[in-house]
């Protein structure tokens, strides 16, 4: 699994689909084909909708910068997302935000990063969201403690009545024992 994300966007205001747009202005540039069948540089793109659309396998090698990450070569250490639009001249539509939380996410929350902290670039525009995403981010890791610290009492009520409850019960008796 890799341990970065790198954020791109596309530089192309059009609200249509961009998938195959993409595609093909990437196979006229020489990038390599992905064991899915397809020249798109990026793991995955994000339309417009939110729609998310898978381009390279998570083992394939990225296409999306020759830019280099901590630990290597960015297209090797690091996923590579692409979000639909000019970031330039507009910001993400909430639904891409959405789709890419999600996939951020599903990918382990590796470490975020924008193509212009990598490389010279305008990539991907004024991105001002990473801050937004990482504090989506917080709120997931707070609602999973929450719901663990919840569930504590019902697991160790289930212990109470077998061998490891009653160490455990043991254990609890002595610790009392001694702070008196």
């Amino acid at each position: 699994m890799r341990t970065q994300l790198v954020i791109h966007h596309s530089a192309d205001p059009s609200k249509a689909p961009q998938f195959d747009k993409i595609n093909g202005y990437h196979k006229s540039k020489g990038f390599p084909k992905s064991s899915l069948g397809y020249w798109v540089g990026y793991n995955f793109l994000i339309e417009h909708s939110g729609e998310v659309r898978q381009a390279r396998a998570l083992t394939d090698h990225g296409a999306h910068t020759d830019a280099m990450c901590d630990g290597g070569h960015c297209n090797s250490v690091a996923y590579g997302i692409c979000l639909a639009g000019d970031f330039t001249k507009a910001d993400p539509r909430p639904e891409q935000l959405a789709a890419l939380f999600i996939l951020w996410k599903s990918l382990g929350y590796p470490k975020l990063l924008l193509h212009s902290d990598v490389k010279k670039t305008t990539c991907p525009g004024g991105f001002p969201f990473r801050n937004e995403l990482q504090l989506r981010w917080l709120d997931d890791i707070r609602k999973q403690l929450a719901s663990a610290l919840k569930a504590l009492p019902r697991f160790l009520g289930t212990l109470r009545g077998n061998m490891l409850g009653r160490k455990i019960e043991r254990l609890e008796n002595i610790i009392d024992e001694n702070e008196h």
